[in-house]
């Protein structure tokens, strides 16, 4: 039973990463044909698999192989719910799919960047040796101690507030339009808004 779920629990995250490439792979070069805004959701599944593909290594200790990634996943993470946001509001109101004020979503990351710059810039015998610390140290792990401007543990909790914020605009986004999709006489309007829903 123990190595029943030790196989399930290594092949697991990794099939779902494989799969989230095909379905990143579909959306970009048949779903942008159909509908730009697959772009978005393409987008959106990508940074997804991308912070989920670092956290994977992470957990593996396989980061370790790879210096350039580590301490990277924090990037992609910020954007999870902005791509999403963006996403479902063009998808509710088609036309425009990026307005000016869109790039502020992006601060949250280049932010990251920016502090952590200078560890970024480091050769990779030092990234190594900072993250075999932090992997024998969880509490160290989530702190992100290694930015230059940040406070120690700024990010751990500031991606999780920035999250919620967006996910708020989400929810209230959804709420806005529920009776519009719902009560479509046009299947495909109530199919897409449940998958939004459930996204």
């Amino acid at each position: 039973t123990k190595l029943l779920f030790s196989v399930m629990f290594r092949l697991l995250p990794e099939s779902a990463l494989i799969l989230g490439i095909i379905v990143i792979l579909i959306l970009f070069f048949y779903g942008i044909k159909n509908n730009r805004n697959n772009l978005l959701l393409a987008l959106s599944v990508a940074v997804i698999w991308l912070s989920l593909g670092i956290n994977h290594l992470n957990e593996t200790g396989q980061i370790l192989a790879y210096p350039a990634l580590i301490r990277t996943g924090n990037i992609f993470a910020y954007l999870i719910f902005p791509a999403l946001y963006i996403f479902s509001r063009n998808t509710f109101y088609p036309g425009n799919h990026w307005y000016a004020t869109d790039w502020l979503f992006l601060l949250p990351s280049l932010i990251y960047i920016a502090d952590m710059l200078p560890f970024f810039l480091s050769d990779a015998d030092y990234k190594i040796a900072v993250m075999k610390a932090n992997l024998g140290n969880p509490a160290r792990m989530f702190r992100v101690a290694e930015g230059w401007i940040g406070i120690k543990g700024f990010h751990f909790v500031f991606r999780y507030l920035w999250s919620v914020f967006i996910f708020v605009l989400q929810i209230r986004l959804i709420i806005k339009n529920r009776q519009i999709r719902i009560n479509s006489p046009d299947a495909g309007n109530r199919k897409l808004f449940w998958f939004i829903l459930m996204y």
